[in-house]
């Protein structure tokens, strides 16, 4: 997966061949058709596993931390830390995300499960308006992640510093 995902993001997903993949992970060819029949379908399990990853790392950083305000706060370096490694590659997925339904699909339940995970941290007497505030908190650090990828953020730290302290007003205002 890991070779797939550095060919993807330096060629692209037109100019990647099979054969590239297979090279870069020193495997047969024939041995990545026993998993995925189709490049569309290596693609669209790469996007998944990446979108594992990201969970994952949201849940290691959240897992121990009891207070709801360090763990969401804690989430955004967490995005940032992956933006930053797998930058190439999740670009790639935004220039071909509208193009592909399956990898629409695929999204739209990962944050279903990330809201869900978020409004689980948020104290509410109403579960509807927790998840309202857990889709605030979720889109927000989003729009961080797609504006760091695409350059429209720079990662310098002055604009993290800022990015952080609108961040944390923001799910003081909504964790309580």
């Amino acid at each position: 997966m890991e070779a797939a995902g550095e060919v993807f993001a330096q060629k692209g997903f037109h100019a990647t061949k099979m054969e590239d993949i297979a090279r870069t992970a020193h495997i047969a060819k024939g041995t990545i058709y026993l998993y995925f029949s189709t490049k569309k379908e290596l693609f669209s399990s790469l996007f998944e596993h990446s979108l594992d990853l990201v969970e994952g790392k949201v849940n290691e950083v959240t897992r121990n931390e009891a207070n709801p305000i360090l763990a969401l706060e804690n989430v955004l370096e967490a995005l940032l830390e992956v933006a930053r490694k797998k930058r190439e590659f999740f670009r790639l997925i935004m220039q071909n995300f509208f193009l592909d339904l399956e990898l629409q699909i695929s999204f739209k339940q990962w944050r279903e499960k990330m809201i869900d995970a978020v409004a689980s941290r948020i104290d509410s007497p109403h579960r509807s308006l927790a998840k309202i505030k857990a889709s605030i908190i979720f889109y927000f650090l989003l729009s961080v992640f797609l504006s760091f990828l695409s350059g429209d953020l720079s990662p310098d730290p002055e604009t993290l510093k800022e990015i952080k302290s609108n961040y944390a007003v923001l799910i003081r205002s909504e964790v309580r």
